[in-house]
């Protein structure tokens, strides 16, 4: 356990995730989170946005489009 301390922010409050952990969790400055309150516990998890997730798709990595044949109902093209 790590102790941290919150400090004010405008308005808000702050809280610094120290560099091993926030390494461990892939964070980094702008990463996401998300905060949620477990009873007395403040949860934060890691998650990727959609745009992180997006800005990981490459020409490489695309999965290539399927040609089922032609159409055979009312399919929206």
């Amino acid at each position: 356990m790590i102790k941290a301390t919150v400090t004010k922010w405008g308005n808000s409050l702050a809280l610094r995730i120290p560099r091993p952990i926030a390494e461990q969790l892939g964070i980094k400055e702008n990463s996401n989170v998300f905060l949620e309150l477990e009873g007395d516990r403040l949860i934060i998890k890691h998650g990727q946005s959609l745009d992180e997730m997006l800005a990981l798709v490459t020409d490489e990595n695309k999965q290539q489009l399927i040609d089922f044949g032609a159409q055979r109902g009312k399919e929206i093209i």
